[in-house]
C-alpha cells in the first residue's frame, strides 16, 4: 500500500539509509513529520511542488533532493507503507497498551491502543523477537501469551523489546 505525505517547508527531521529504494530509518521525536512517516517506510518518490516526480534511488541523493526543496510549498514523498527489518526501543513505565497474538506460530503485534505512548514507534504485524527486563533476565521465542503475561507483570521503566518484520525470517 502507498502513501503521498504533504511535506513540511523546512528541515524534516527524518533520516534515510540504503538504496533502491532508500528506507526510513528515523522520524525525531520533535519532527513535524513524526506519526506521520514510520520507520520501515520505502521512499519511492519526491514529488515537487510543480507535480514532477523524482523516483528516490538512495538515501544520499534523497536528503539532498529533501534539502535542495525544503522551502518549496507543497512537495510531497511518496512512500511505500513498508515494516522496519527491526526495531528496538525502551518501554516506558506502565501499560504500553499493546496486544500480541499468536499467529502463524509467532508472537506478533496485532493491536496498539490510541493512547498507547509507542503508537508511534510500533507497528501492527511486527513480530516480537526480544524482551528484555532491567535486571537483565531476557525473553525470546516465547509465544504470544507469555509476552503478554511479561508485559501485564513486568511494567518498570527500563524494558527494552525488539521486534522484527516477520516477513524476513530469522
Amino acid at each position: 500500500m502507498s502513501a503521498i505525505v504533504t511535506l513540511p517547508t523546512g528541515p524534516l527531521g527524518v533520516t534515510f539509509k540504503g538504496s533502491n529504494p532508500p528506507v526510513i530509518k528515523e522520524v525525531k521525536y520533535d519532527s513535524s513529520m513524526f506519526g506521520n512517516l514510520k520507520c520501515g517506510y520505502s521512499v519511492q518518490s519526491i514529488i515537487r511542488a510543480n507535480g514532477i516526480e523524482v523516483k528516490a534511488t538512495n538515501s544520499v541523493e534523497l536528503a539532498k533532493l529533501i534539502k535542495a526543496t525544503s522551502e518549496d510549498e507543497g512537495r510531497k514523498l511518496k512512500c511505500l507503507m513498508t515494516l522496519p527489518a527491526e526495531v528496538e526501543f525502551l518501554l516506558p513505565e506502565g501499560d504500553v497498551g499493546l496486544t500480541v497474538t499468536q499467529e502463524k506460530g509467532l508472537a506478533l503485534v496485532t493491536k496498539i491502543d490510541n493512547a498507547s505512548p509507542l503508537k508511534h514507534l510500533v507497528r501492527v504485524g511486527m513480530a516480537v523477537d526480544c524482551f528484555t527486563l532491567p535486571d537483565g533476565s531476557t525473553m525470546t521465542g516465547c509465544n504470544a501469551d507469555k509476552v503478554m503475561e511479561w508485559l501485564k507483570f513486568n511494567q518498570e521503566a527500563g524494558r527494552v523489546m525488539i521486534l522484527k518484520d516477520p516477513s524476513l525470517g530469522d
